[in-house]
């Protein structure tokens, strides 16, 4: 995982994902009262797949220079 660029102690490049995890959380959790079980499964999906968007992301950067 690379690391942020921003300055240490400022969590301004985290907003995007931070906002993305709190709306999966109000749209699955609350809205379509799913069970705990169905949105820790969602959630191991999603990790997954963007860990390996990261990793080919990461890949191709690397091939490009």
């Amino acid at each position: 995982m690379a690391q942020s660029m921003s300055r240490f102690g400022r969590c301004i490049d985290n907003g995007p994902t931070e906002s993305f995890w709190g709306t999966l959380k109000c749209e699955t959790a609350f809205l379509f009262s799913i069970t705990w079980w169905q949105y820790n499964k969602i959630v191991s999906i999603l990790i997954g797949v963007v860990s390996k968007t990261l990793l080919f992301a990461q890949v191709d950067i690397k091939l490009d220079k």
